[in-house]
C-alpha cells in the first residue's frame, strides 16, 4: 500500500510542476522510484514493481521514440515508470491506458471548439495522475464493493 501512496504522491507533485513549468522533475521521480524500490524489497513485491515499471515506462518510452520526443517528454516516461512500479505488475498498464482516455476526453472537446489546435502542447502528467488515481479507486471499489 505504501508503494501506491508514493506513486500517487509523485504523480500529484509532478502534475503541479508540469502545469506550472512544463517539467516533470527527475528529483521527484528519482526519489519516488528509490522509495518504491525499497518498499517493494521489504514487502517482497519487487518482481511486480519491476514488471510494472518496465511495462508502463517502456510503453511510453516507445511513444517518445516513435514521435522523436515531440509527442511525449522523458519526464512523462519516467513518471509512468514510477506509477507502474508503485501499482505493480501488468495491471499498472491499465492506469496508463486510463490516462490516455482521460487526455482524449479532455482534448477532443478543446479541439472541437478551437481552444486547442493540432500540434499544441498538452501537459500529460496530470492525466497520468488521473489515470493512476482512477485505477486505484476503481480497484478499491471492486475489492470492497
Amino acid at each position: 500500500m505504501m508503494s501506491v501512496i508514493l506513486a500517487l504522491t509523485c504523480a500529484a507533485i509532478s502534475s503541479i510542476t508540469d502545469l506550472r513549468s512544463g517539467l516533470v522533475y527527475d528529483r521527484v521521480t528519482g526519489w519516488s522510484a528509490a522509495a518504491i524500490a525499497l518498499c517493494s524489497l521489504r514487502t517482497g513485491t519487487s518482481g511486480g514493481a519491476c514488471l510494472g515499471a518496465l511495462l508502463c515506462g517502456g510503453a511510453l518510452y516507445a511513444l517518445h521514440l516513435g514521435t522523436r520526443g515531440r509527442g511525449l517528454g522523458l519526464g512523462d516516461v519516467k513518471l509512468a515508470g514510477v506509477i507502474g512500479a508503485g501499482l505493480g505488475g501488468a495491471q499498472a498498464i491499465e492506469a496508463i491506458a486510463a490516462a490516455f482516455v482521460a487526455a482524449a476526453l479532455w482534448t477532443a472537446p478543446q479541439l472541437a471548439v478551437g481552444r486547442l489546435h493540432r500540434g499544441d502542447q498538452i501537459r500529460f502528467a496530470p492525466f497520468l495522475a488521473i489515470g493512476a488515481l482512477g485505477f486505484v479507486l476503481a480497484t478499491s471499489v471492486a475489492r470492497h464493493g
